[in-house]
């Protein structure tokens, strides 16, 4: 039998490419998906420089919410209950 990447056996190869699919699919089907706080559209509020700001939930919230790996940013879904927060830490 001719030799196909080092290997004597194509049986192997085809095992290997399938045990490679199988945990491919397996590791994509327990992947976990993210999670977000709001929904697309969503109004929130948020704290930033000692103000409250207003925002609509959308795939640039997604990019800041992912990147705040620290966890500082704080959200709100309703402005009163951001600005109690504030006169909290105020």
């Amino acid at each position: 039998m001719e030799k196909i990447f080092g290997r004597t056996d194509g049986d192997d190869i085809q095992r290997d490419y399938i045990d490679d699919t199988f945990w491919f699919n397996l590791y994509e089907s327990t992947r976990l998906e993210k999670v977000y706080p709001f929904l697309e559209g969503d109004t929130y509020f948020t704290i930033e420089d000692g103000e409250v700001v207003e925002s609509t939930w959308d795939c640039v919230s997604e990019e800041i919410f992912d990147e705040d790996v620290k966890g500082k940013m704080l959200y709100f879904k309703s402005k009163r209950d951001a600005v109690e927060f504030l006169k909290q830490i105020h």
